[in-house]
């Protein structure tokens, strides 16, 4: 039998290396286990089958080999940075932040292992500490483009808009053709409204990487809010070209066919991502919006009800549902769906009027004013809001809720931020004071209301100036 020695191990090292260097990973790997084999002592062969393996895509079984070089050489730097690098991939997000630290405690003047553990922070949602972290590498190395984006990415993820183009901005001076960093600042715009330098960013993003399917995504998406939809979906063409399965591509050339009347190409676009992605809510929403727009209501609800089958929780599907089943008159299951909306997001004043309908409908007079005074709490200068608090307010016939001096003052307000030109509104404040027996004052208001331009509410507006000329003030019934 052939007798093999620790040389043979080092020669399998050696051409392990050799193939690792020539990018042949599966020979490297044979050799680095051929070389283990033969010396399983050698944290070094450990190591480097590590990297083989992450580079033929499987960093969970790397991890497995840089913890044995760990074990062997406790104090092996490459091993804790590659292996942190492996759980960032592995979604080890905690872990690999624990493994960059071991590694700076070996090597504190690492600024790839502060910019490493503060993207593996970043993904932990810990964007101080993230920032910290990439503000370190970049003392270190103050041409360290990667950290600059990174800390960008940080810094838009907590908010801070203006800081993230800023280091997305001093990526770009480092590194002229960075076309990642084009792609975030074109993000950044994106959510600021900028959307013409956002298409600037994709488009240059472009340029330099023709293969970037996302940013033909997100330029199409800058470009629909510019109402350029020719150029949108041109885009969102592309985007699903080179992606067939981008569903983000198919619902926003769904939403510019919505847009333009196009309902066949819309609802083959909503029928795609929902086949891609049976569980897409906000295809099911939208698809559901585009059948009440074209009265298939029982077919929107039906989209409505899977969509919150799907996401119980969806603000938006529970809004659209309680709105459809308030038209259908089938006012308590309107109202639990607005509550429930309501619960969820009590800071949207048009949920907070859907539900005051609803209760108006049921006879709930003390409900529907408590829901618009929940919409005016939100909305203290709207004048919509101001006016249906004060309507309630002054023509209420429960003595409990009327009030005729606040609506008169919430009246007023609402006739001066409109310029006294909305006629609705000046009638509102002509119940309010007939309401407090000042019958000549409220007569002069609606003659006035009904010498502006007119709306549908005239017969309305004249037979209540019947009623203030007979010194009647106007009661709900």
């Amino acid at each position: 039998m052939e007798h093999r020695t620790p040389t043979d191990a080092a020669a399998c090292y050696q051409q392990g290396l050799a193939h690792a260097r020539r990018r042949e990973f599966d020979q490297a790997l044979v050799r680095f286990t051929e070389a283990i084999d033969l010396d399983s002592g050698c944290a070094q062969a450990y190591h480097r089958r590590g990297n083989a393996l992450v580079a033929l895509g499987d960093p969970a079984q790397a991890i497995a080999d840089y913890t044995e070089a760990i074990r062997l050489d406790p104090r092996f730097v490459a091993a804790y940075r590659d292996r942190g690098s492996a759980r960032t991939a592995c979604g080890e997000y905690a872990q690999a932040v624990a493994d960059f630290t071991a590694a700076l405690l070996l090597q504190p003047e690492s600024a790839d292992d502060f910019n490493d553990r503060g993207v593996a922070f970043s993904f932990l949602g810990d964007f101080d500490r993230a920032i910290a972290d990439f503000g370190e590498c970049i003392r270190l190395d103050p041409k360290a483009a990667a950290a600059y984006c990174n800390r960008g990415n940080a810094s838009a993820s907590r908010g801070d808009t203006k800081l993230a183009v800023d280091d997305y901005a001093n990526a770009i001076r480092l590194l002229p053709r960075y076309a990642k960093a084009y792609y975030n600042r074109g993000l950044a715009y994106y959510g600021t409204g900028e959307f013409e330098k956002a298409v600037a960013d994709y488009s240059t993003t472009l340029r330099l990487d023709p293969h970037a399917a996302r940013a033909f995504l997100n330029r199409g998406r800058a470009f629909a809010s510019l109402n350029d939809l020719e150029r949108a979906v041109t885009d969102f063409n592309e985007a699903i070209r080179r992606e067939p399965g981008c569903t983000d591509g198919y619902l926003n050339r769904g939403l510019i066919y919505q847009r333009q009347g196009a309902r066949e190409q819309a609802l083959a676009d909503y029928a795609a991502v929902i086949r891609l992605d049976g569980n897409n809510v906000e295809a099911y929403v939208q698809r559901g919006v585009l059948y009440e727009e074209s009265g298939d209501l029982e077919a929107a609800v039906a989209d409505y009800s899977e969509s919150l089958r799907l996401s119980p929780e969806s603000v938006r599907a529970r809004t659209h549902r309680g709105a459809l089943y308030a038209r259908l008159h089938r006012l308590d299951e309107a109202l639990v769906d607005l509550d429930e909306a309501v619960r969820l997001d009590p800071q949207a004043p048009r949920t907070h009027d859907l539900r005051a309908a609803v209760l108006y409908h049921k006879g709930d007079r003390a409900g529907t004013l408590a829901a618009h005074e929940a919409t005016l709490a939100l909305e203290p200068d709207s004048p919509t809001a101001l006016n249906a608090v004060a309507w309630i307010l002054a023509t209420s016939p429960e003595e409990g809720i009327r009030d005729p001096v606040r609506a008169r003052e919430l009246a007023t307000r609402a006739c001066e931020l409109t310029a006294w030109q909305v006629p609705r509104l000046v009638d509102t404040l002509a119940a309010a004071v007939a309401a407090e027996g000042r019958f000549d004052e409220a007569v002069g208001l609606l003659q006035r209301a009904l010498q502006l331009p007119a709306d549908d509410n005239t017969d309305e507006y004249r037979a209540r100036l019947a009623l203030y000329q007979s010194g009647q003030p106007y009661r709900l019934s």
